[in-house]
């Protein structure tokens, strides 16, 4: 069954739903077993993640002063990585909403 093909009946389909989130859990069981130390961002580093939007939350858009969180594009828990091109400067209450 190809990427863009839906299977035919609503018990098939159930089926594939189920089994699209079994990998789902797996993947994020493997990531948190897996021992990944989170590691502090350079003062450098978020220096550029901050120019990235110009000083602008990426979830709200609006101007960011003062402390900030550097959100992860793609969530860590899912295997996201801690590189520079995987953060994107938020507000904390944006971030934590």
């Amino acid at each position: 069954m190809g990427p863009s093909t839906l299977p035919s009946s609503p018990d098939a389909f159930a089926a594939l739903l189920h089994d699209l989130r079994l990998v789902r859990r797996n993947r994020k069981y493997a990531v948190r077993t897996s021992n990944r130390a989170r590691q502090a961002l350079s003062a450098t580093v978020r220096s550029a993640i901050f120019a990235k939007t110009g000083g602008r939350c990426h979830v709200c858009g609006g101007l960011i002063e003062g402390a900030w969180h550097a959100d992860h594009v793609f969530p860590y828990s899912s295997g996201g990585g801690h590189a520079e091109d995987n953060y994107l400067p938020a507000r904390a209450l944006c971030n934590n909403y």
